[in-house]
């Protein structure tokens, strides 16, 4: 569990993740709807059990998880996306990027 309680400027109404279907990104995406927040998810698996288990977590049954499949290399396709999701639960208050792949390999033999 990621605390996700203290925020400067009040806590988040709306928020958005890529990668939040695995890793960093779905304890977030559990994290922020267990403290009661909307949340939508951006991420290039489209997982409907994972999608449950995080609206599962949610504070009271009137918030809105929503899950986008997206590839963040298309830019056409993330501002359709982006704007679907702001269509749907509103402006977000808070973006987090979590989206990333692992490489193995030395800086030097990266291409």
């Amino acid at each position: 569990m990621i605390n996700i309680q203290k925020f400067r400027k009040g806590f988040p109404k709306n928020v958005f993740i890529s990668g939040g279907m695995s890793g960093i990104g779905l304890e977030l995406a559990k994290s922020f709807a267990e403290a009661g927040a909307d949340v939508a998810i951006f991420d290039l698996q489209d997982d409907s059990t994972t999608l449950e288990s995080i609206q599962a977590a949610c504070l009271t049954s009137d918030q809105q998880v929503k899950a986008y499949a997206l590839d963040l290399r298309d830019n056409d396709e993330v501002e359709r996306t982006i704007k679907k999701a702001v269509d749907d639960i509103g402006q977000p208050n808070l973006a987090l990027n979590s989206a990333g792949i692992l490489r193995t390999a030395t800086f030097e033999d990266l291409d």
